[in-house]
């Protein structure tokens, strides 16, 4: 069996996310901040979380947190409420080292071990992983990013699980996307509907689109509005820049685009 870890893509308080979850079939089992922990499904049953995946895994999502964020940005210690990204990282160690000890106890036990970046999904192994490693069937997702501290939760993880002080084994160097710098971005999440999208916003993807991408973006008008041709147009964006096709500008997007 897996636990899967997702981003909301959003600044949003765990108990704001569940009930946004609620209200637009998407779902976790349990949903944490730098404050508080969140139980949104029963552990028994399956969230909508990763299309395929859903009953295959445990599913934690963090409620304030981007795919696109740095390394520094996920330990960020800054004492500021259900925004403290170290102290959320830490609430998510729990969740995970009590499921694992949930798996132990009923005599399958899921390892504190991390089975991301192979084969996708990870059939025939059993651990920690990001949305994005279950693949297409997962729902193609890129989350929770390649500058996840997967080192620092681990041994957070294990400490928890041995009552001791975490070791972590050095960090990788950090990853970003030539060219891009997420964090600028960090709280950029506009799609249609969303009744939050910053006009100006909306607005400069719209003439970025119109004036750089003529060719699928030309006959946009920046009005502010993010409709259907909006959505279109961005989706092509992403898909011939090898992003997740799914029309919203968040910050992996938006620093692609650059807007």
């Amino acid at each position: 069996m897996w636990i899967g870890i997702h981003t909301s893509e959003s600044r949003s308080r765990a108990l704001d996310l569940v009930k946004y979850c609620d209200a637009h079939e998407v779902a976790y089992n349990k949903v944490g901040d730098g404050q508080d922990i969140v139980t949104a499904v029963a552990d028994s049953d399956a969230p909508w979380a990763a299309v395929g995946a859903n009953k295959y895994a445990y599913h934690f999502c963090f409620s304030n947190s981007f795919a696109g964020w740095s390394r520094d940005q996920w330990l960020d210690p800054t004492d500021d409420g259900y925004l403290n990204e170290d102290a959320a990282l830490t609430n998510g160690a729990r969740v995970v080292a009590y499921w694992i000890s949930k798996s132990i106890a009923a005599g399958r036990p899921i390892p504190n071990v991390w089975i991301g970046d192979g084969p996708r999904p990870p059939w025939g192994l059993n651990g920690i992983c990001g949305h994005v490693d279950f693949g297409a069937w997962g729902g193609g997702h890129t989350d929770p990013g390649v500058n996840f501290p997967k080192n620092v939760f681990i041994a957070r993880i294990a400490a928890l699980l041995t009552n001791t002080t975490p070791v972590v084994i050095a960090p990788p160097p950090p990853v970003g996307v030539p060219g891009t710098s997420p964090d600028r971005y960090a709280d950029w999440m506009l799609y249609q509907g969303n009744p939050r999208n910053d006009p100006d916003r909306v607005r400069a993807v719209q003439r970025r689109l119109r004036d750089a991408y003529a060719s699928y973006g030309g006959h946009l008008a920046p009005d502010g509005v993010y409709g259907p041709l909006t959505k279109a147009a961005v989706a092509e964006f992403q898909r011939r820049s090898g992003l997740v096709s799914d029309g919203i500008v968040g910050p992996m997007t938006a620093a692609a685009l650059k807007p």
